[in-house]
């Protein structure tokens, strides 16, 4: 499956085939930032909430720790890792790694050691290359969050092309 976001009229819109899919938009409580996932009839799907610590010495838009929710059920974290971001969804642990290759910005998910997405970023746009329409809804408000995340820098280029499988392995 492919989608893409796109940004049109300061909204982002999530897009299958050019149909819209999802809209995301992005809150702020105080200085925390929720970004939520909304069908086209404007219901909340997903959601991340950016969690404080009390030990966050740092701004607390450099912390990159989100929960995820379903509704009102907790589904998941995104966490800073020491090589890029775990996405714990589930009692499942998602690897990701974001960095350049051949002249493009991307970000990749591995479950164990098989990448099962792929996010190809741009400046206003960025498409995300998978398989398990399951994650459909995850990957789609992802992708907002990624291309946040790309243009502060926050990826470690080095494990990034460590598991980078390129066009020829993948098995999305």
């Amino acid at each position: 499956m492919l989608f893409t976001l796109v940004k049109q009229d300061d909204i982002y819109q999530v897009q299958e085939n050019g149909h819209l899919i999802y809209t995301i938009v992005q809150e702020k409580e105080g200085n925390l930032i929720n970004i939520l996932l909304k069908n086209p009839y404007e219901d909340v799907v997903l959601s991340f909430y950016q969690i404080k610590k009390w030990y966050h010495i740092l701004p607390v838009l450099k912390s990159h720790e989100f929960t995820m929710y379903e509704q009102e059920e907790k589904i998941g974290e995104l966490r800073k890792s020491k090589n890029g971001f775990d996405m714990i969804y589930h009692d499942v642990t998602y690897h990701i790694y974001g960095g350049r290759h051949a002249a493009k910005r991307s970000v990749i998910i591995f479950d164990r050691q098989m990448q099962v997405a792929e996010f190809t970023i741009e400046e206003d746009s960025c498409t995300v290359n998978f398989s398990n329409g399951v994650f459909g809804s995850i990957y789609a408000l992802c992708m907002y969050l990624f291309m946040e995340i790309m243009k502060e820098n926050e990826f470690e280029e080095e494990a990034y092309l460590d598991h980078y499988q390129g066009m020829y392995m993948r098995s999305i």
